[in-house]
């Protein structure tokens, strides 16, 4: 005999009715500097009113082609987009501040960067006027003030900025050192407080020695010296850490023999440059501390937005905001970093 089943009567899906989401009021007005506090300013966009004025007529914003025939004012598409940087505000946010739609605010801020990272790209990756031979020189003679020597003339690095899932090959991005997704970057600091080349991106997964290999800058230094003649036993060096000894153009601590021990001379090397060392993590730190918006990694998405960009840029502001303040580094090391003007001046 069957037994009766007894099935669930089906239930109807209630049909909600659908209510818009009323539209974000924009009131629109003429924009300013001048309306703003002074605190306000320098806590928000990370620059006083007289920094931002200075800077303005080096970054060529009038060259800018905007989206959607959209039109800014060069003073407020820059205080845009350091605002955006300087936190990781919605767009909402920054409505009232500017007098724009969030769509406008976006296109405003996405063009204005992609345009400064086209334009200082090869500033960032290797500033030629900026790391000549006797710049180099003064660069060894100042970390030789502090000990380890005079051979060295910056300290080099790699940096993890994490980003949020890819939709597509997230096996690629993703680095089980940090576990998370992310782009490598690797920077050289220099005793005057800037980031003297930045390069990169690649895939989080990828070393720091692959990195150094890929972006060319060691065939950037070895035609440095053999253009200007400089023979191998004056040749000066980048200080790694152990990743990079392999290299020709970078050096790191001395390893302890497999018989026996190191020298005192190595010994005493490896600690100062130890301390030493610790200004990359510095320049690092101020990129990220100045600008939170690379600290939000779910809203650094690379299938949507040009990641890469931001990150360029916020190392552009603080090699700005170093000419124009200084830092721990430059401090620490009694170098005076160049003007802005003499920094952003666009090399032929």
């Amino acid at each position: 005999m069957q037994a009766n089943l007894r099935t669930k009567p089906t239930r109807r899906r209630r049909q909600r009715p659908y209510i818009p989401r009323p539209a974000l009021q924009i009131q629109s007005f003429e924009f300013t500097l001048d309306n703003w506090d002074d605190e306000w300013i320098k806590l928000r966009l990370r620059f006083t009113r007289q920094e931002i004025r200075r800077i303005l007529p080096l970054l060529y914003l009038e060259q800018v082609t905007y989206q959607f025939r959209y039109n800014p004012a060069p003073e407020k598409a820059l205080c845009i987009v350091l605002a955006r940087l300087a936190w990781p505000n919605r767009l909402a946010d920054l409505m009232p501040w500017f007098g724009c739609s969030r769509s406008q605010l976006s296109v405003i801020f996405n063009d204005v960067v992609m345009h400064l990272f086209n334009l200082f790209r090869e500033k960032l990756y290797w500033p030629s006027s900026h790391l000549s031979v006797n710049i180099l020189k003064s660069f060894a003679q100042a970390i030789g003030r502090l000990g380890g020597g005079d051979r060295v003339w910056g300290w080099l690095d790699g940096t993890i900025v994490k980003i949020a899932r890819p939709e597509v090959n997230q096996g690629l991005s993703y680095t089980g050192y940090k576990k998370s997704h992310g782009l490598k970057f690797q920077g050289i600091v220099t005793p005057n407080g800037l980031l003297a080349s930045f390069a990169g991106p690649v895939v989080a997964g990828k070393s720091d020695f692959a990195l150094l290999q890929i972006c060319g800058i060691c065939e950037k230094i070895e035609n440095l010296w053999r253009k200007n003649g400089i023979p191998e036993s004056e040749e000066l060096y980048l200080y790694g850490d152990p990743a990079y000894c392999s290299s020709s153009v970078c050096i790191g601590p001395y390893k302890q023999p497999p018989v026996g021990r190191l020298t005192p001379s190595q010994q005493l090397f490896n600690t100062q440059m130890s301390s030493c060392r610790i200004e990359v993590e510095h320049g690092f730190g101020l990129v990220k501390n100045l600008w939170k918006l690379l600290d939000l990694k779910s809203g650094l998405r690379t299938g949507n937005s040009p990641v890469a960009s931001w990150v360029g840029c916020a190392v552009l502001f603080t090699n700005i905001f170093t000419c124009l303040r200084g830092n721990q580094t430059s401090q620490r090391l009694q170098m005076t970093p160049p003007l802005v003007e003499v920094y952003l001046a666009l090399e032929e």
